[in-house]
């Protein structure tokens, strides 16, 4: 779990020995061990009023105890929230923090819980500042506006998985919601606000939805495929969501093998803009059912800079950092070969992709590279793209242009370097073409 904290720094939580007990660490491109050492698991960490929250599965929360500038890590006396609250009632969740109105607030099962100024000390705190009523929890918050929190909350009914979702908007003083905005999946994973809309991740394959701030409808705009929708489900963890740059990214976490042959776990990302959608995938996960709990941007070197953890099936944690163009080191060997795999795009029931034309963008290429792109159909057909007008140094553009027609088409890049070791940054590769009826 990693969490900002101010600029060019951040912490970390990680069970480095194996052993339940979690160490914390902070900085960016080198971690520094800090303070208290914590028998716990860490389910949410987030900043509030100059200080380092971590939530932990007993419902305990910890604070940073210095006063503001988080060097000293966290206290381990101080249990701020009452341990005879049952905030988990025997169901594993995923807590969420946020900041929105004038307070911050915490996930906390039934409840929504609060803290209001210095949260080191506990007559700050309202554990049940709002009730969502028996059967509902709480899984994710997102401000709504500036008068209002979202709610993303889950019928349990006394079931470890939901079995129906729903947004609850809540004005933060009275004590029933102001409306509800329902979402027809039975779980929802993940909610994020960013320019005017509310982005809802739901559903065993983490479909995503818009909602308009201030209207009660939602609008499916991606679609994940899922193999084994009745034994499989994706997620995407509330505190794995940011945004940078226009863009909001998301960590798909949980993707089965077989899955992941449409669209892989990882981080992807899309444009903060329903009316111009499109969604990428930036880091493909290094197994399936890759876990990804945490994402956050960090400015560091006049940049803002994504950072994400990954937990593999094979029992490794990471935190990642995404490349600096300017300062970081070689990534590729002479004359080697990378590939890179786009999601798998579904036409609607009855029709096909017909695509004919396919341009990449990307930084401008070093010396020595050759780029090819090659379009993939569920049936095994494929056509290579080779940009035409696309040098090998300096180039920014390509263009090219081949019929390829399915009702699932995906594509792949081949990325070659010469005698270079310099990185190559590709920007976007867009389709152009239209649907056509399933029987041309």
């Amino acid at each position: 779990m990693t969490e900002s904290k101010g600029e060019n720094s951040m912490f970390v939580s990680l069970d480095v020995t194996a052993g339940g007990s979690l160490d914390f660490y902070k900085g960016v491109n080198t971690l520094t061990a800090e303070g208290s050492v914590l028998n716990r698991t860490i389910l949410s960490m987030d900043e509030y009023y100059g200080e380092v929250i971590a939530v932990s599965d007993t419902g305990d929360t910890w604070v940073t105890n210095d006063g503001g500038s988080g060097t000293t890590g966290f206290n381990s006396e101080t249990d701020l929230w009452s341990s005879s609250q049952d905030f988990f009632d025997g169901v594993a969740l995923t807590a969420h923090q946020v900041d929105a109105i004038d307070r911050h607030y915490f996930t906390a099962n039934q409840y929504v819980a609060s803290v209001n100024g210095d949260p080191t000390s506990s007559g700050n705190y309202d554990a049940t500042a709002f009730d969502l009523t028996p059967g509902w929890r709480s899984r994710a918050l997102a401000p709504y506006g500036d008068q209002y929190l979202a709610i993303a909350a889950n019928f349990h009914a006394g079931q470890t998985h939901p079995s129906r979702g729903r947004i609850v908007i809540w004005d933060g003083v009275q004590t029933v919601s102001s409306y509800r905005i329902d979402v027809p999946e039975n779980y929802i994973k993940a909610i994020y606000s960013l320019n005017g809309y509310l982005w809802i991740w739901a559903g065993k394959a983490c479909n995503l939805y818009v909602n308009a701030i201030g209207s009660q409808q939602v609008t499916l705009v991606h679609r994940f495929f899922n193999s084994y929708p009745n034994d499989v489900s994706f997620d995407v963890y509330p505190h794995a969501v940011a945004h940078k740059e226009g863009r909001i990214y998301f960590g798909l976490s949980n993707v089965d093998s077989n899955s992941a042959n449409y669209n892989p776990g990882g981080i992807y990302s899309f444009e903060a803009n329903p009316n111009r959608f499109n969604i990428d995938r930036v880091y493909t996960a290094q197994t399936s059912e890759s876990v990804f709990k945490s994402l956050i941007v960090v400015q560091q070197e006049d940049n803002d800079i994504l950072y994400y953890s990954e937990e593999t099936n094979a029992g490794g944690s990471f935190v990642f950092r995404q490349r600096l163009f300017s300062s970081d080191s070689d990534i590729y060997s002479t004359g080697s070969t990378a590939t890179l795999k786009t999601i798998t795009y579904e036409a609607p029931p009855g029709s096909k992709l017909h695509i004919d034309k396919v341009t990449i963008e990307t930084e401008p290429l070093p010396a020595g590279v050759s780029i090819s792109i090659n379009a993939n159909n569920e049936d095994g057909g494929s056509f290579s793209y080779f940009p035409s007008g696309y040098q090998t140094d300096g180039d920014e553009y390509g263009v090219d242009r081949g019929v390829i027609r399915g009702r699932k088409v995906y594509f792949t890049v081949d990325i070659t370097t010469a005698f270079t070791t310099l990185p190559v940054f590709i920007r976007r590769i867009v389709a152009y073409g239209n649907l056509i009826p399933d029987n041309k």
